[in-house]
């Protein structure tokens, strides 16, 4: 049997549970003996599977696909090229690292990369990967995922304490004026926000109804990991629309680490030493984030329809650019 494939749509749909937006493939390339794939992504305005859910609109007007969205490609990509999961078996992520992003993917550009197997050990897989756009290099970063039997239920996740701060606010967010779909915004309320912009506390819950649930997963509707990650970003999007009001625009670069910590007060995800852009416009143009890096984001537990967290981030710096 040859060691070199190329799976259609189709043909991954039976490598992964992933459906209707969630299936960010259209066709991988694989090399079985080197552990190796290359996929291969098309999304346009008129998108039949509405993929175009995934993308957001820069301060240049250029739609683009959202940062962290680009790792989830990386990841799908790593499980399809490993094979076929065992039956009951779904592939969960447990870490996404290294991440460093040099451009954007725009709507309508052809998405392509590499993904590589370096490791399996303990049940656990890691993966390099890198994308492009338009053969133009976008992205690279790790990311570690495990196999679990779900036959009888989902893993239980961590149990670890974390404290949540003083909430001193509920503010609810207008997610009409950002710069992306309403769905993509991963936090209703504002609980804190220092007055030096140190620490920001946001508050999500995850919608039954939520866009993405139907296909992620069928069955078993759970927040993409991804969304946890974007819900740090959104933290820091927050904060740029205060420094707007606090007379600042322009470009930055904040740095920062965060903890999402449920309701309950469990760790729902770690991340440390994030950076993103900020940027800061005028008139109607639009205040949001958006990573560069992250050298760590660590998923502790599954966040379910109707869960709530808060995302605790502290801002060790804001530069301009």
């Amino acid at each position: 049997m040859s060691t070199f494939l190329t799976l259609d749509q189709n043909e991954i749909a039976t490598h992964i549970p992933h459906r209707f937006e969630n299936m960010m493939l259209d066709s991988i390339d694989i090399d079985r003996s080197q552990f190796l794939g290359h996929p291969h992504l098309h999304i346009t305005e008129n998108d039949r599977l509405h993929r175009q859910l995934f993308f957001q609109t820069l301060a240049s007007g250029e739609r683009v696909l959202m940062s962290a969205i680009s790792m989830e490609i990386v990841a799908l990509a790593s499980i399809v090229s490993t094979g076929q999961l065992p039956p009951g078996h779904l592939a969960f992520f447990a870490m996404i690292s290294n991440f460093s992003r040099t451009g954007h993917a725009r709507l309508g550009d052809v998405i392509s990369g590499e993904v590589l197997k370096v490791r399996d050990r303990g049940g656990f897989l890691a993966y390099k990967g890198n994308l492009k756009s338009n053969n133009t290099p976008i992205c690279t970063g790790d990311v570690m995922a495990f196999y679990a039997d779900v036959s009888q239920g989902m893993p239980a996740g961590e149990k670890k304490e974390a404290e949540i701060p003083t909430l001193t606010q509920n503010t609810p967010i207008d997610k009409n004026s950002w710069h992306k779909a309403p769905a993509m915004v991963f936090c209703d309320a504002i609980r804190h926000l220092a007055d030096d912009f140190s620490q920001i506390v946001t508050e999500y819950s995850f919608p039954a109804d939520h866009p993405t649930a139907q296909g992620h997963f069928p069955g078993n509707p759970v927040m993409m990991g991804v969304f946890q990650w974007t819900s740090v970003e959104d933290a820091f999007s927050v904060v740029a629309k205060h420094l707007r009001k606090a007379g600042k625009s322009g470009r930055f670069v904040a740095h920062g680490s965060a903890n999402l910590v449920s309701a309950e007060g469990h760790m729902v995800a770690e991340c440390k030493e994030i950076a993103v852009e900020l940027v800061i416009g005028s008139g109607a143009q639009p205040d949001y984030a958006d990573i560069l890096e992250t050298r760590r984001f660590a998923f502790k537990n599954i966040v379910y329809p109707n869960n709530r967290f808060y995302t605790i981030l502290d801002i060790a710096s804001i530069d301009a650019q």
